[in-house]
């Protein structure tokens, strides 16, 4: 409840510069990694799968410009952009990736939001994605600064960051 509270609450003038700043570069860093996967053998039959996922014109497969649902092309944008493992991560080893981007991006895409609201709403879930790493030891920060990562863990966290990105979008 307080972590939807303060999606809620928070707007692109709460950011800090260099949060934007940083924002900014993982869009660019993540559209790089998408139209690199795109390169691959395997990358071309992942951005064909979202012709088959779904119908409908209000999302675009970034590589081909290819429209379809935008549940799918999130779905196949953010695939692609962790495709070739060349995506950001956070503290080296969980790559939040294209989720929050991509789910944002085609949230915005169909009801016409803003830069700054994609900015906001990658910015909220990407925080969303560090504390739900450290809340439950999959990352712990050590007192010298380093990381520990928990030797079973899982990438699951990065849907509800998604989910986290659309609803700012959506206003939900």
């Amino acid at each position: 409840k307080t972590f939807a509270e303060f999606v809620h609450k928070t707007q692109f003038a709460d950011l800090p510069n260099e949060v934007v700043e940083q924002v900014k570069d993982y869009i660019l860093d993540s559209i790089g990694c998408t139209i690199g996967s795109y390169g691959v053998p395997e990358g071309v039959l992942i951005a064909k799968m979202g012709k088959e996922f779904g119908s409908g014109v209000d999302g675009t497969i970034l590589p081909t410009g290819q429209k379809t649902s935008a549940a799918a092309a999130a779905y196949v944008n953010s695939k692609l952009c962790n495709f070739i493992d060349a995506d950001e991560t956070l503290y080296n080893y969980y790559h939040i990736g294209g989720v929050p981007l991509f789910s944002a991006l085609h949230a915005a895409q169909k009801v016409g939001a803003s830069g700054k609201d994609i900015i906001t709403a990658i910015a909220l879930a990407y925080e969303f994605s560090y504390r739900f790493c450290s809340s439950y030891a999959l990352l712990t920060i050590t007192e010298t600064g380093g990381t520990e990562i928990a030797k079973a863990s899982g990438f699951g966290f990065n849907s509800i960051a998604g989910a986290v990105a659309a609803a700012k979008i959506l206003k939900l």
